[in-house]
């Protein structure tokens, strides 16, 4: 049951470095707040290329 919680975290970034980042999770107390980093940081990265992506098309 503790694994479906970071399930995400395989597909995101693929089978071994999800698999670290499980046993990081699972192994600290305090990970909720490095969750909360990466998850902000994805949503920004997201937007950026979104943004991006949206620039490049109303160019071409």
């Amino acid at each position: 049951m503790e694994n479906t919680k970071y399930d995400f975290l395989k597909q995101i970034f693929g089978d071994y470095l999800g698999s670290i980042l499980i046993k990081l999770a699972q192994n600290e107390q305090r990970m909720g707040i490095f969750f909360a980093l990466v998850i902000f940081l994805f949503v920004v990265l997201a937007i950026l290329i979104v943004s991006a992506i949206v620039s490049l098309g109303s160019i071409l």
